[in-house]
């Protein structure tokens, strides 16, 4: 039996690729909405103007494009278009349900945020 009828909070991770000795590191926000003003929002607030961004091909990030270089993988076609990819932030998340589902076990929403800091900040804590 999987995840139907469960109702789920929505989570946006935003990630800063590694560059030389510096290390990676995420952002995450517990959104009300996965609609555009929501999440591209809250990619203006952390992501310099005219950076690149990688994402998948969800709508709401369609906006954007008129800010930020958008590189888009289409997970319907592939993972990975040379550099661009969002392999690092799956990997994130799939660490982070890990550690929701087996040590946490049960979250509460109102909650979630809590252990978003803390496993954002054990990502970023090598700076």
């Amino acid at each position: 039996m999987g995840d139907a009828g469960i109702k789920k909070t929505a989570v946006q991770g935003i990630l800063e690729r590694a560059k030389g000795k510096k290390s990676s590191r995420v952002v995450l926000k517990v959104v009300p909405n996965t609609r555009r003003p929501e999440l591209c929002g809250n990619v203006r607030e952390y992501v310099l103007e005219g950076s690149t961004v990688c994402t998948d091909a969800f709508m709401s990030y369609d906006a954007l494009e008129d800010d930020y270089d958008r590189q888009v993988v289409n997970h319907l076609e592939c993972n990975a278009r040379g550099n661009v990819h969002t392999n690092g932030l799956e990997n994130f998340w799939s660490l982070f349900k890990r550690s929701l589902k087996g040590t946490y076990v049960n979250v509460e929403p109102f909650h979630l945020f809590r252990y978003c800091d803390e496993q954002a900040f054990g990502l970023t804590s090598g700076n």
